[in-house]
């Protein structure tokens, strides 16, 4: 299951307290089950900047075994949508907020406010942006990798400078590496540009521990603009995994 984490101590576990608020987590707006209410906190960003511009919570009353298997299941089944908000909110977590209610009516009507709130409407329709980013292309043509350039980015960074540090050099498999058709430049989640591969070349790097190792390069220039203006500014999910050393992520390419 996804960390949750609080104010005080860095971590925190779903325990016996019923009425968990999960910060900065988004889901399916409430479920509801055996007359019990599940909600998740909402929130949205603006699709040009990554800006927070709403955020509003909606109580969970009970988190019992069921609950925590629900839980579960939203923060590791990345085919579904609203999951996949939840995954990359929960990465970006620092707190757990908490909410008093007096008794199931008012669960309730904090679920109602929020179900057919404007705010909503607006998750919903960035829920969608997140999807058509995590496909890039449904039909499967759109090979490409998104590739994390955290540790190299600066601000003010010219467009010469973002290509080369965005292209090399990266542990690829051998076995996609000449499928992929597209690198996608990605820096705190948001794209930053989208390269076309003209080619691959080999370079010889040492790793942290004195190992010489092979990386792949690529030659390569800015994607065509229909491309462009799709995706640049636009959030993607995360590509480091926490536990992954590998910051790139391969898209339409599972099979390849």
């Amino acid at each position: 299951m996804g960390t949750l984490y609080s104010k005080t101590n860095g971590e925190a576990q779903i325990g016996e307290d019923p009425e968990y608020i999960l910060n900065e987590f988004a889901a399916k707006i409430a479920d509801q089950t055996d007359n019990e209410f599940f909600g998740m906190v909402l929130r949205t960003i603006n699709s040009e900047s990554a800006e927070v511009i709403y955020s509003f919570y909606i109580v969970a009353p009970k988190l019992n075994d069921y609950m925590y298997r629900i839980i579960e299941v939203l923060l590791t089944n990345i085919n579904d949508p609203y999951p996949l908000m939840v995954r990359l909110l929960a990465q970006e977590s620092r707190d757990i907020k908490y909410k008093r209610c007096g008794g199931k009516e008012e669960y309730k009507k904090c679920i109602d406010e929020y179900l057919y709130s404007d705010i909503t409407k607006n998750i919903l329709a960035h829920i969608g942006k997140l999807i058509e980013i995590r496909n890039i292309d449904s039909n499967g043509q759109f090979n490409a990798i998104a590739v994390n350039i955290n540790r190299r980015f600066k601000e003010g960074i010219s467009p010469t400078e973002l290509y080369d540090v965005t292209r090399m050099a990266w542990a690829i498999d051998s076995n996609k590496k000449d499928k992929i058709k597209y690198v996608i430049c990605q820096y705190n989640r948001e794209v930053k540009e989208v390269y076309k591969v003209d080619d691959w070349f080999p370079i010889n790097v040492t790793d942290d521990y004195g190992n010489d190792r092979i990386r792949w390069a690529f030659n390569g220039h800015e994607a065509e603009d229909s491309i462009r203006k799709k995706y640049i500014h636009k959030p993607i999910p995360y590509v480091t995994q926490r536990g992954q050393a590998n910051p790139i992520k391969y898209i339409n390419l599972d099979a390849a």
